[in-house]
């Protein structure tokens, strides 16, 4: 029987949008995706999922959804048997004390387009995520309107949690096998924040890819999913 993985989506993606991941992983474990409106608690949210299952479950997240995951890897350490994190950090704005994350007045300001001019939003959150490539119009458009899928009430709640959370006093408390897969050309959550897991998170393994940017999952299926199976299989 496969292993059971949960994967946690970022904002404003929703889980379709790894249709080419999920048949890269199948056949070496059972992937069940969701997106922020599966966990709208955040955390809490996906505690209870987790707490579900039978047997330890492989949890895995990308952009907010990792977040989410250190947090649930800091609360249920038991109920993992392994933690994926892909364009990870346990902070998201920067702070004083800690440079590698995004301006807070750069959150500030798309939640205010959002609330305007939600698909300008979006198109400014794609082209950024996908960076150092480029989205085709069509494919761009595409994804625009899966964006504004999500409830704007619950968009603008997912860039207050990714603005106020801060999570860097847990990670030295995590101990379940972590993989950590970062984009070194990520221009949303820097490559610094990667390694800064690196460093605080004792049981970690780092897959830092060049010429890669922050929507990893999408754009770098192939080399994304090898990484994720040969540290799952690894620990297998």
């Amino acid at each position: 029987m496969k292993a059971t993985m949960i994967f946690l989506s970022g904002w404003a993606y929703p889980s379709d949008e790894y249709a080419a991941l999920s048949a890269r992983l199948a056949s070496h474990v059972e992937v069940r995706f969701f997106d922020h409106r599966s966990f709208p608690r955040y955390d809490d949210d996906v505690c209870a999922l987790v707490a579900q299952a039978d047997e330890p479950v492989w949890l895995a997240g990308w952009s907010m959804g990792s977040i989410i995951a250190l947090q649930v890897a800091h609360r249920m350490p038991d109920a993992l048997a392994g933690l994926i994190l892909l364009a990870s950090t346990p902070c998201f704005c920067a702070q004083e004390d800690f440079s590698a994350g995004t301006p807070v007045a750069s959150v500030r300001a798309l939640a205010k387009t959002l609330k305007v001019t939600p698909a300008l939003a979006m198109r400014t959150f794609l082209k950024m995520a996908v960076k150092p490539a480029k989205l085709g119009k069509a494919d761009l458009e595409r994804r625009v309107t899966n964006a504004l899928q999500f409830d704007k009430d619950m968009l603008q709640a997912g860039l207050k949690y990714l603005e106020t959370t801060d999570i860097r006093g847990d990670v030295a408390a995590i101990t379940t096998p972590t993989l950590l897969i970062h984009g070194e050309d990520d221009t949303i959550i820097p490559l610094e924040a990667g390694h800064w897991l690196h460093r605080h998170i004792p049981n970690s393994i780092p897959a830092f890819l060049s010429d890669t940017g922050h929507d990893l999952p999408v754009t770098h299926v192939a080399a994304t999913a090898d990484i994720m199976i040969s540290f799952k299989e690894g620990l297998s």
